[in-house]
């Protein structure tokens, strides 16, 4: 689990550069930068639900 928490932080950290380096250079519309930002934004609560099923196993 923690090896997947770091790739999922990782790749998140990479979709908000990407979109900010496409929204800067005008090569996107708003609606086109927001999408994957918005789609790894809404896997964040499945993530936190592994991690707090996690911390209750090993108590």
């Amino acid at each position: 689990m923690r090896t997947f928490t770091i790739i999922w932080f990782i790749l998140y950290v990479g979709v908000w550069i990407w979109t900010i380096d496409k929204f800067y250079t005008g090569s996107m519309d708003w609606w086109e930068y927001l999408f994957p930002v918005l789609a790894m934004s809404i896997a964040i609560p499945d993530m936190i639900k592994e991690v707090l099923k996690l911390i209750k196993q090993k108590k």
